[in-house]
């Protein structure tokens, strides 16, 4: 296992290290994904698979799920 530190932006933003992006394989453009699990996040390098589900999860979603309140009703799906 690799450990690597860093810091968030005020506005949100932090960097991947150089180190783990050449040993991940991911570059400028390409898409990652944040799952959290209680007080854990893990990043990953997003697959075809996984870009292809997220947006037709959007795409379905998009019309019908659009408040404040569908987030908070919906957060814990």
């Amino acid at each position: 296992m690799r450990i690597e530190t860093g810091k968030i932006t005020a506005k949100g933003q932090t960097v991947i290290p150089s180190s783990l992006c050449k040993k991940l394989g991911l570059s400028n453009g390409d898409e990652i994904l944040f799952e959290q699990n209680g007080d854990t996040i893990l990043i990953r390098k997003a697959s075809k698979i996984d870009q292809a589900y997220y947006k037709s999860l959007h795409a379905s979603f998009s019309c019908e799920w659009n408040s404040l309140e569908d987030c908070k009703a919906y957060d814990e799906l």
